[in-house]
């Protein structure tokens, strides 16, 4: 999913998020991205998106 553009506001990256079976928790600002706190078949997600660009930089499982 890194690349894919999910938008660049917590409305846009939400409605991504939630088309692809993610439960989003929260999403803020966090250093320069926007870090969306998301639940996906019980297993806890943070996913980072590029501000400026809209796209996912990573997603990694929150322990």
């Amino acid at each position: 999913m890194d690349g894919t553009y999910a938008g660049k506001s917590e409305t846009e990256i939400t409605g991504l998020l939630q088309a692809q079976g993610y439960e989003v928790r929260e999403i803020e600002v966090e250093d320069e991205y926007l870090e969306a706190y998301a639940l996906k078949d019980g297993i806890r997600y943070e996913i980072y998106v590029n501000p400026q660009t809209g796209n996912i930089i990573k997603v990694e499982e929150d322990d």
